[in-house]
């Protein structure tokens, strides 16, 4: 039987040091999703960044709001909000695509 974790303050772990479309991020375990959820993301070179993990309104897409982070080579990447796809939802442990970047907010 697989362990249940909820995801409001776990780890989503990246498939690269960066998000782009097509990466993927996965979460531990099985997991009951909170909406919104606090999430940590860490990346495939340790870097890690705080982010917010939420449904999109009117969409099965989730967004994830990642917080400006470092990578391990030194590179700044600034905030950034990305549209995920759950993949195979109820299927083990819950894996997103990141499908795209969203606008950046106007100021």
């Amino acid at each position: 039987m697989g362990q249940t974790t909820n995801v409001d303050g776990v780890l989503l772990h990246a498939s690269h040091s960066h998000l782009f479309r097509g990466a993927r991020l996965r979460a531990p375990g099985t997991a009951h999703f909170a909406d919104p959820a606090d999430v940590r993301v860490v990346f495939a070179d340790f870097s890690d960044a705080g982010a917010e993990l939420r449904r999109a309104e009117g969409t099965p897409a989730w967004m994830l709001s990642v917080e400006s982070y470092r990578t391990a080579a030194g590179t700044e990447i600034p905030a950034r909000v990305w549209e995920l796809e759950l993949m195979a939802p109820g299927a083990g442990a819950p894996e997103f695509k990141v499908l795209t970047r969203r606008p950046d907010p106007v100021l």
